[in-house]
């Protein structure tokens, strides 16, 4: 699922967006909206929260529980939080109208610590994580362009539809997700809120106390660096919803769909690589299993194997089937990715490779063979001859039989098909 937009195509939020004439706004449809928890401005002030719309409310602390507010990240350029936006999709041209200005992070005071409920706890939340991938992007000499951050903004997407007399506009706020922008190089954190049936997904659970989700983020970011002159690149927001029923598809897969899924692999093994040794999704709905890059099953038993039946799903997905986030979907970008970065991840292992420098170099050796021209099946059978080349630069033992794990792992490719030599 995605949002279709000029400057933004974010899925796992459902948008659809059909074209007008240039002096009127498209039809958009949103399902990961509601009513946002505010967070409280003083970090000193702990819960007490209510939703904009004034029903108190709470949010769960678990997996992060504090940070100094004096952290920072090298990796992000500056910080803004809360502010309030309006998204306006007008013809072919896409607006972001600011209603109310943001306040700029301040991380001078180190003798105290934010606390859970506040927007400096969201953010010192955040950087924690990131200062984890700073660390081991250290290994390697990439050194990517900083990012934007933007930290729990209200961002109002007006909805209109129309009958044959009338045109009837809805305002509703984004929730419970997050998303980056290669276009601004910007990543938003967006605030929990009560979705349209009263709940607040992943077992109420902030996505900003989940540390692998801001290192996902910024994943895409360093595949936005490497790979953004050879392909068409998108933003995504990279968790569904428990509530979020996502239809497959009918379309036919196409190259930016396969990018799509590689770049949510990609940023699933930055996030994994990032997160401390003993982190875990346990307890939180729709990452538990199915997020979990070292788990060999989705959330449901499905094996984490790309058949060819799985890659039949997602090239040409049957229509109108019906998933909720805990439902292995073969055709959605984010659970085909899940497969992809398991399997690279394990063969990492198996082969004693598993290095940041090997995900790197995946990447760039990637960028040497894609083409837009090459069909689905070719470029994702060179994004595997492509890993393969790399695992076995970086551990120095072309004689491994990494070839065999491959194909064991993507068994739609025989083994010669994803050797690099």
């Amino acid at each position: 699922m995605k949002y279709i937009l000029l400057i933004l195509c974010l899925s796992a939020l459902s948008v659809s967006c059909a074209k007008k004439s240039d002096s009127e706004l498209s039809y958009v449809t949103v399902t990961s909206s509601g009513d946002p928890v505010l967070l409280n401005e003083n970090s000193r002030s702990q819960r007490s929260l209510r939703t904009l719309s004034g029903e108190e409310t709470y949010i769960n602390d678990y997996l992060f529980r504090g940070s100094s507010k004096c952290i920072s990240s090298d990796l992000i350029s500056n910080i803004q939080l809360s502010g309030s936006y309006k998204w306006i999709l007008a013809g072919s041209a896409f607006k972001e109208e600011e209603l109310v200005a943001s306040k700029d992070f301040s991380n001078s005071i180190c003798d105290e610590y934010s606390e859970i409920g506040t927007y400096d706890h969201a953010a010192t939340s955040i950087l924690s994580a990131l200062v984890n991938t700073q660390n081991l992007l250290s290994q390697t000499q990439l050194r990517p362009s900083k990012v934007k951050l933007r930290v729990a903004p209200l961002i109002a997407m007006e909805t209109q539809t129309r009958s044959r007399t009338t045109v009837y506009t809805k305002e509703t706020y984004m929730v419970n997700n997050a998303f980056y922008n290669p276009y601004a190089k910007e990543i938003t954190f967006l605030p929990q809120g009560r979705d349209l049936r009263g709940v607040i997904p992943f077992s109420s659970v902030p996505l900003w106390n989940i540390p692998f989700v801001a290192s996902h983020e910024y994943g895409h970011h360093i595949f936005n660096e490497i790979l953004g002159n050879s392909v068409n690149l998108t933003g995504h927001t990279c968790f569904d919803q428990p509530q979020d029923n996502v239809a497959a598809s009918s379309a036919v897969a196409t190259n930016e769909k396969l990018i799509s899924a590689i770049n949510e692999a990609f940023a699933d093994l930055i996030g994994k690589m990032s997160s401390d040794k003993d982190f875990s999704f346990k307890g939180v709905d729709c990452f538990e299993h199915t997020r979990d890059v070292d788990n060999n099953a989705f959330y449901d038993g499905t094996t984490k194997s790309l058949t060819s039946y799985f890659w039949s799903e997602f090239v040409s997905p049957t229509p109108m089937r019906i998933y909720t986030c805990n439902q292995t979907n073969y055709s959605e970008i984010h659970h085909f990715g899940a497969v992809i970065a398991h399997g690279l991840y394990s063969t990492m292992k198996i082969h004693g490779g598993y290095n940041i420098s090997v995900v790197i170099d995946w990447l760039k050796n990637y960028k040497e063979v894609y083409s837009i021209s090459n069909g689905l099946k070719e470029n994702l059978r060179l994004s595997l001859v492509s890993f393969d080349k790399a695992l076995k630069s970086n551990i120095a033992a072309n004689n491994l039989n990494t070839c065999d794990t491959l194909s064991s792992k993507f068994p739609v490719f025989d083994k010669q098909e994803v050797c690099s030599e």
